[in-house]
């Protein structure tokens, strides 16, 4: 019965090994062959929605400047499933300074316009 017990260990430890030295080369393959891009996660997919969501609310402050958050919500309520999106939008815009809040109205950020024609550049 021990003897039985000890070949039938060997042959499991030698199939433990088969396996561990083809997992290997399995790991190796995998490492050394080129990654096949398939279609985009579902956070890739939600980062690109954000980004589109958020140059909604800018196109739609830069054709009409001055809107209050009601507003804007009303000019892409068509896009944007949820009214509290946009006023998140709206505060990370903030945020990063890329919209002013003047009167509780957004407005795009106004950038000085450099005239030439003299030595020296004016703002104006």
């Amino acid at each position: 019965m021990q003897a039985e017990w000890q070949v039938s260990n060997a042959l499991v430890v030698g199939y433990q090994k088969v396996i561990e030295e083809e997992t290997r080369r399995q790991l190796e393959e995998a490492a050394s062959t080129p990654k096949i891009e398939g279609p985009p996660t579902q956070a890739e997919q939600q980062a690109g929605q954000d980004s589109n969501k958020t140059q909604l609310v800018r196109k739609a402050l830069a054709a009409h400047p001055g809107l209050t958050p009601a507003q804007v919500w009303g000019a892409v309520k068509g896009q944007i499933g949820k009214r509290t999106y946009v006023y998140s939008i709206l505060k990370r815009l903030k945020d990063r300074d890329q919209i002013v809040v003047r009167r509780g109205k957004y407005y795009l950020p106004e950038t000085p316009k450099i005239t030439e024609g003299n030595e020296h550049q004016t703002l104006q």
